[in-house]
């Protein structure tokens, strides 16, 4: 049972707002940085040998549509056609090289890449651009009042030191610093409560835990600094030896975890008793069918994204 003091720089960040003048000097600092880069609707054409690639390309040249040429072609690595919008930075740098110097409704060469032979066409351009003030006026915002809280925290930290330097007690500390004294009730070793709900406004640094678990009754903790820039000093205020739960206190718990295990343990044996039958030669209609279950089949998907959708 632990009483704390949390200097959070997010938390008291929201208590604090930067002037406009600040907000706009901000602005014109990270201009540069701001800038939204082109980027480029493309689809493309993937196979894995360069002569299908060469006759992509031929296709396309002599005028056919670049999705019939595409659903023509036999080789083809993914039915991915449309890539959606990219910038440079997502894409392959010898890729972005050439898909970023072709007009708009043209297509690039066969390119090589470790995935094989891309054929590209750019089907729309968005220009890039810098972002008005009022568009990033809240992210700048956010971030000055950040760094403000930062350097509140350091001066409130000092503040404490001096103050439990002179013998203060916690209370009178967080007084001084207006920062309210939280009480955690019962709490073990993962930061739960005794009913096994997290406690949502501890430290999340793992040396508060550690602090906690390593102080002794009434002993007040130095003050730490957490890997945020914050700090935190606790006091233990009781401790309990560790104890069986009573059964009534976790019955609910129990009967969910042993319903969990019967329907795990019933579910693995169905499912080895249907790839038993499959290596014997059923056809897994017959299984299906035999015990009351659905067969879903996919239509061709990749390894990243499913094409098309799954049918019953």
């Amino acid at each position: 049972n632990v009483s704390i003091l949390s200097l959070d720089p997010f938390i008291i960040s929201k208590e604090l707002s930067p002037s406009e003048e600040k907000i706009k000097e901000e602005y014109q600092n990270q201009l540069a940085s701001l800038t939204i880069p082109e980027s480029r609707k493309l689809q493309q054409i993937l196979v894995k040998k360069k002569e299908v690639a060469t006759s992509v390309h031929r296709a396309l040249a002599n005028g056919k549509s670049f999705k019939a040429v595409a659903t023509n072609t036999r080789g083809k690595l993914t039915n991915e056609l449309d890539l959606g919008f990219l910038t440079r930075d997502d894409m392959l740098p010898n890729l972005a090289a050439e898909a970023f110097s072709t007009k708009r409704g043209s297509f690039t060469k066969p390119i090589k890449s470790p995935l094989g032979w891309h054929v590209i066409m750019v089907e729309k351009i968005k220009a890039g651009r810098q972002p008005k003030l009022e568009e990033v006026h809240k992210k700048l915002s956010n971030e000055l009042a950040y760094e403000m809280a930062l350097d509140d925290v350091v001066k409130r930290a000092e503040r404490i030191e001096d103050a439990l330097a002179g013998g203060a007690s916690l209370e009178t500390v967080g007084q001084e610093v207006r920062i309210k004294l939280l009480k955690t009730g019962f709490i073990d070793a993962s930061g739960r409560d005794r009913t096994g709900k997290p406690v949502d406004f501890l430290p999340s640094d793992p040396k508060f835990i550690q602090s906690v678990f390593t102080s002794k009754k009434g002993e007040i903790s130095s003050l730490i600094e957490t890997k945020t820039g914050g700090y935190f000093i606790l006091r233990v205020e009781e401790i309990k030896k560790p104890a069986k739960r009573p059964l009534q206190e976790v019955r609910g718990r129990l009967i969910e975890k042993w319903k969990s295990v019967q329907l795990d343990g019933m579910a693995k044996k169905t499912a080895n008793e249907i790839k038993s039958k499959i290596e014997k030669g059923i056809k897994i209609e017959e299984i299906a069918q035999s015990k009351n279950l659905l067969i879903k089949k996919t239509g061709p998907f990749t390894r990243f994204r499913v094409g098309i959708e799954s049918s019953t």
